[in-house]
């Protein structure tokens, strides 16, 4: 099936479950940014609404959300209301959230468990950055124009929900280094250029940039990215020391 057919079936069904709660839908991410690769980009959705959901309605999302992702594309999505993009508060809170992180949990957890989980108020703190991805380049597919509905994101709220993605890649760039090191390039890029570019440029800027960084090592990673190869051959100290580079740049920036 066709993106564009599958964002229409999406929309369809979200309008169907959250009736006259539905402000508006609205993609972000790599499909927005370019650089989206069929055989392993998310999907990445903001739902707003204009009053809290009720329990059978995150239960109507949840089960649409577990039968959609994966055929084929994972999907991620965030659904907050409208008063919290009026009255920005950072971190945010939301009402619901699915992403295949969550698959197992959803899937292999008592009802009882699920359903507390899903009353608790819980706040994400990637949502400033996923906000200024709508505000900048997000597209709209169902409800008003992001212009007339999001406010910017104070750029400091931004940097901070950057943070938490620059510490979770630090830690985890062994295990994933491919998505991680372009999720660092991407940071780095914005900290030295104010633009905020996909993957798909981060792996672009990291071969020909003007960076200190391995481009021996870079040239992996791009070629990993393009060619879905993620067994490429990387050594744990090359990777420690991409690690310590990124640190130290990053570190020196917030000091300046």
């Amino acid at each position: 099936m066709e993106l564009e057919l599958i964002l229409d079936v999406i929309k369809t069904r979200i309008t169907q479950i959250l009736h006259k709660k539905l402000e508006g839908i609205y993609l972000h991410g790599s499909i927005v940014l370019g650089g989206f690769q069929k055989n392993k980009s998310d999907i990445d959705l903001i739902i707003i609404i204009n009053q809290p959901l009720y329990l059978h309605e995150k239960h109507g999302l949840l089960s649409y959300f577990l039968s959609q992702s994966m055929t084929p594309y994972p999907i991620e999505v965030s659904v907050l209301e409208k008063s919290r993009l009026e009255n920005w508060r950072h971190p945010s809170t939301y009402d619901f959230h699915y992403s295949e992180y969550w698959r197992d949990f959803y899937q292999n957890t008592p009802i009882s468990k699920i359903n507390t989980h899903l009353k608790e108020v819980h706040t994400g703190s990637d949502l400033a950055a996923h906000l200024t991805i709508v505000v900048n380049s997000g597209r709209c597919l169902y409800g008003e124009e992001i212009g007339q509905l999001f406010t910017t994101i104070p750029k400091k709220d931004y940097l901070l929900s950057l943070q938490g993605e620059f510490n979770d890649c630090l830690k985890s760039i062994r295990e994933k280094p491919v998505y991680c090191i372009l999720s660092l390039l991407r940071i780095e890029y914005y900290l030295v250029f104010a633009k905020i570019i996909s993957k798909q440029e981060a792996a672009l800027w990291g071969v020909n940039g003007n960076h200190t960084h391995s481009k021996k090592l870079l040239k992996k990673i791009k070629y990993a990215y393009e060619n879905e190869n993620r067994n490429i051959k990387i050594s744990l100290e090359e990777l420690d020391e991409l690690r310590k580079e990124f640190y130290i740049f990053c570190s020196q920036f917030s000091n300046d």
